[in-house]
This record gives C-alpha cells, sequence and structure tokens, in this order.
C-alpha cells in the first residue's frame, strides 16, 4: 500500500513515511496524557459524588452516573483495542490494564507510523472533551484565552491554549482545552505564574490570568 507524504487528518506535508504529521501526533501524545487528571474526575462523577460547585456547602452528590460510566468502559475499550494493535503489528509490549498505563504506552509508541494512525488521531484526541461534557463542572459567566499552555513533557508539548475561567459561582481558575490540565489551588497558580514569569509574560497579561483569582483566594 502506497502513502503519499501528506497527513491522512490535516493534509499538511510530512517528512518521514508517518501517516499523519507530528502536529496531529503531538495533539495526540497531549490528549493521551491529560487522561490521568481528566479520569480522576470522571471517577468522582461516576461514584455519585459529583463535581459540587465551588463554595457550597451541600453534602448530597449526584446519582451513579451511567452515561460517564459508559464513556469510561468505551474509552478503556478503545484504548486495550490500540495496544492490541500495536503488539500485534508492531511487537510493542503490552502495559498494565490501566487507563493511564496504556494511554502512557501508546503516546510512547510508533502508532504515528501504523496505517489505522489517523483513525487513531480522531478518536483519542476526541475523549478530553467527551470526558470534560461528561463532568459536572460549574456553569461559567466567562472564559478568556490569554497564553500558551506550558504543559509538556519527554517528546512532547502541548499546543492548546491556556483560558481564564470565571464560574458563576466560586473563584476563576485556568485550565488548558487540549491537554485537560487544571490550576484551581493558589499553590497551582503560584507553580504556574512562575512559569509563565519565565517565558516573559507582560505584567498586563499576568494580571488579566492571576489578578482576580489571587484576590479571592487571597482575601479567604
Amino acid at each position: 500500500m502506497t502513502h503519499g507524504h501528506t497527513c491522512t487528518v490535516c493534509h499538511e506535508p510530512i517528512p518521514d513515511q508517518g501517516i499523519v504529521c507530528h502536529a496531529c501526533w503531538d495533539r495526540t501524545v497531549a490528549a493521551l496524557a491529560s487522561l490521568g487528571a481528566l479520569m480522576a474526575d470522571l471517577d468522582i462523577t461516576i461514584t455519585g459524588q459529583g463535581r459540587m460547585p465551588f463554595g457550597s456547602s451541600g453534602s448530597g452528590g449526584v446519582p451513579y452516573d451511567q452515561k460517564a460510566a459508559g464513556l469510561r468502559d468505551t474509552i478503556r475499550a478503545q484504548l486495550v483495542g490500540w495496544c492490541l494493535l500495536l503488539h500485534e503489528d508492531h511487537h510493542m509490549p503490552l502495559p498494565n490494564d490501566t487507563i493511564v498505563d496504556m494511554a502512557h504506552a501508546v503516546a510512547l509508541s510508533d502508532l504515528r507510523m501504523h496505517e489505522a494512525a489517523g483513525e487513531a488521531v480522531a478518536e483519542i484526541t476526541s475523549w478530553p472533551a467527551a470526558i470534560r461534557t461528561a463532568v459536572d463542572w460549574p456553569a461559567e459567566r466567562s472564559v478568556v484565552r490569554v497564553w500558551r499552555c506550558p504543559q509538556g513533557g519527554e517528546g512532547w508539548q502541548c499546543e492548546g491554549w491556556l483560558h481564564v475561567h470565571h464560574p458563576t459561582e466560586g473563584t476563576p481558575y485556568v485550565s488548558c482545552h487540549a491537554c485537560g490540565a487544571r490550576w484551581e489551588t493558589l499553590e497551582q497558580m503560584d507553580e504556574l505564574r512562575a512559569v509563565i514569569v519565565s517565558q516573559r509574560a507582560s505584567a498586563r497579561l499576568l494580571t488579566a490570568i492571576f489578578g482576580r483569582a489571587d484576590q479571592v483566594r487571597r482575601a479567604g
């Protein structure tokens, strides 16, 4: 089977024999890297604890969420499928049967070179948004895009943007819609501030990101 040198997802030129380009694969790796934190939130929803609005004091959660449980099972089954495919076709060792371990194995694999890579990119990059939809996030007054996401690791760098969220109830927080990273505690905000300062962000931008959140948290 002959492949052209264009990405099967975005149709951009590819300098090697990969089936998808490095940018599309980087988005896939970022989605896989976000699963640990996102699945933790999904598990909270599944077990009936729910994500209560910031500042609420209610003790009751939401009922067991069958839809969220179905989403978790679907993601697990799809990850198992990709791991088995890589094991059979590319001799990848099978990882432990957990979502985080399987996601890590796929992220480090050569799935980008497999003829099914385009399908993998479409499927895997849809997971973070599906999880965020299933989780009961607070309603928001506004969401403002402000800065490139600093998340990254060995072999990948998130290409998403940081967004400042202003919930209708509770305090603002920062998140990346691409990789699923989220900063909400004072300590997390301070760590994020240090990273952004090192990237030479302007004083006005720092105020836009942290000003209101700092006022609320430090006053509390």
